[in-house]
């Protein structure tokens, strides 16, 4: 990818459709598409844009929704899904883990001494072994999952500042916000890419599909073939505009607070680059 031009339009395709590949590479007003391979791959690849100063005016989400099932069955494609932003469960788990790591551990180092003793008919080591094991394959788990959630984290942190001032994001998929769950989940995308430098999310209640260009009025995926689509569908386009913060002064925290949905990213000031008492 080009990093000559600091301020871009990226379309993210969430799921394998032809024809929004398609027209996705034909709009002229795309600057980049990018195919994730999964969940890791995207926020991967949107940290490493972050980290090199590139700036997202327009984020392009585009992938299939479902209107029965809009927050069971991924919104966006089968990548981008409620879990990978559930801000308050990553924390949690965060602040949870190393005591259950400790705990886990100090279990593991007593089974090794018991079964570096000699042996012994009163005591089934055969036993004490599957128990260990069982033991370690906790150990591991609760391990990676630390390692996961601390670099999930911290990758949300940093593509918070990606989008420009009053940047858009667009999701190009079917009934982005026909629930609550749905709303909700729109919401947090919203917040995670713009509460930090203000922008808009787009978003329909209702189906779209791949129109000629994603910078029609008011959202160019939508097939325009259908004239009304409101006559039609009843389908509402949802927006959520958030207000730029870029003009704070001085260094501050920009952790996500726990109470996400509420504070969205910690704006206390900091003397150095780093995290705040509180974070």
């Amino acid at each position: 990818m080009s990093t000559k031009k600091k301020s871009i339009n990226l379309a993210i395709l969430l799921s394998k459709e032809e024809r929004w590949r398609t027209n996705l590479k034909n709009d002229k007003l795309v600057d980049e598409i990018f195919e994730p391979k999964d969940a890791d791959d995207l926020f991967a690849y949107l940290q490493k844009l972050a980290k090199k100063g590139i700036k997202i005016k327009t984020l392009i989400l585009a992938g299939h929704g479902d209107m029965d099932y809009p927050h069971d069955t991924p919104q966006i494609g089968t990548i981008l899904t409620p879990k990978e932003l559930d801000i308050p469960y990553l924390l949690n788990e965060q602040s949870l883990l190393p005591a259950q790591i400790s705990v886990e551990e100090e279990r593991y180092n007593k089974l090794s001494i018991e079964l570096s003793q000699p042996d012994d008919e009163s005591v089934d080591k055969n036993k004490l072994s599957a128990e260990r094991d069982v033991v370690n394959n906790r150990l591991v788990t609760a391990r990676e999952k630390l390692t996961h959630h601390k670099n999930r984290l911290e990758q949300i942190k940093d593509i918070s500042d990606l989008i420009d001032d009053n940047g858009d994001v667009l999701l190009a998929n079917c009934y982005a916000g026909a629930s609550a769950n749905g709303r909700k989940f729109m919401k947090r995308i919203g917040k995670v890419f713009l509460s930090k430098r203000g922008g808009t999310i787009k978003g329909y209640e209702g189906p779209v599909t791949a129109g000629t260009s994603l910078f029609g009025e008011p959202l160019g995926f939508f097939d325009w073939s259908w004239k009304d689509p409101k006559s039609w569908f009843g389908n509402r386009l949802l927006k959520e505009t958030y207000p730029s913060r870029s003009a704070s002064s001085g260094n501050v925290c920009g952790q996500p607070c726990k109470d996400f949905d509420r504070y969205g990213f910690c704006d206390r000031p900091v003397k150095h680059e780093g995290s705040c008492q509180s974070h």
